[in-house]
């Protein structure tokens, strides 16, 4: 990320609770996120988009899995927009 001039250093991880999804449009999870947290509590549109988790990838494959989640979030958001 940092070659795309975002510094995510100081970023943790977390987990997402049912109660700040409570007033969510849209969820997406980007694969294990979402376990143990109740559909349920979504109100509108979830979805999993399964990716693997980058820890063990070699920096090509991180950086194509990087470009492929800026792409959906780019196409979530023309759809969302139409």
């Amino acid at each position: 990320m940092n070659e795309r001039g975002i510094d995510l250093r100081d970023r943790i991880p977390r987990e997402t609770s049912k109660e700040e999804l409570a007033d969510c449009e849209y969820v997406v999870a980007m694969g294990c996120t979402a376990e143990g947290v109740c559909p349920a509590a979504w109100r509108e549109t979830s979805v999993d988009w399964g990716l693997n988790d980058p820890e063990a990838m070699e920096l090509d494959a991180v950086r194509k899995l990087r470009d492929g989640i800026e792409t959906r979030v780019e196409e979530s958001f023309d759809e969302i927009e139409s």
